[in-house]
């Protein structure tokens, strides 16, 4: 879930922690809990997405490149 972009759906999030709680698994967190997760390993450890504005009107995402190569060292 801390992924941008990720391949899973609120409602499937849901769905599946529910089935973890149905299933009696123990210390299953709340969807506020992973949220809050997600943002501090996006601040940690995360790279910052920028918005532009096509010359034709589209909208385009960039990763900081700044942020990849300090990544590396």
């Amino acid at each position: 879930m801390h992924l941008p972009r990720s391949v899973f759906s609120q409602k499937q999030l849901d769905l599946f922690l529910w089935l973890l709680k149905v299933n009696e698994v123990d210390d299953v967190p709340s969807i506020k809990q992973m949220q809050k997760i997600n943002l501090a390993l996006q601040k940690v450890c995360g790279i910052e997405t920028i918005a532009y504005d096509g010359a034709l009107g589209h909208k385009y995402f960039v990763n900081s490149l700044a942020q990849i190569i300090a990544q590396v060292k």
